[in-house]
């Protein structure tokens, strides 16, 4: 496990080092962030601790694997995500904010530290949105 989850900080420099050099960078970000990637694993020790399933699955080599690589891979991949920046504050931005923010405080209410990595899915899927229906 130790040699399949060093892919995350690997893969974490590389997103860094990019970061520091990518001009389109100023209101999104270019794949997930650090941060946010982080948020997820720590939701997953949290899910497996409350969830037997969720448990016996990180048990399993191949679904961590899985799970480390898909992680690793969005953290350079090439698509806009959101990013929390207040520098264009128009009605778009606000209804992104809230779209994102409202069901992650309430998946926090409900679920605790466990709903990180369900806001990361999200996440995942609100950056989708955002990128090709509201622009």
């Amino acid at each position: 496990r130790g040699a399949i989850a060093v892919l995350i900080t690997m893969f974490s420099a590389l997103r860094l080092a990019k970061f520091n050099i990518d001009t389109r960078q100023h209101d999104t970000f270019i794949g997930v962030p650090t941060p946010m990637n982080t948020l997820f694993w720590i939701g997953m020790v949290f899910l497996a601790e409350d969830c037997p399933q969720i448990q016996e699955l990180m048990g399993n080599i191949y679904f961590f694997a899985l799970l480390t690589l898909f992680s690793a891979i969005f953290l350079v991949v090439n698509l806009p995500m959101i990013a929390l920046k207040f520098k264009t504050l128009d009605k778009v931005f606000y209804l992104k904010l809230f779209i994102f923010i409202l069901p992650s405080i309430l998946l926090l209410l409900f679920f605790g530290l466990a709903s990180l990595s369900l806001i990361y899915f999200h996440y995942l899927i609100c950056s989708v949105l955002f990128k090709f229906a509201l622009k």
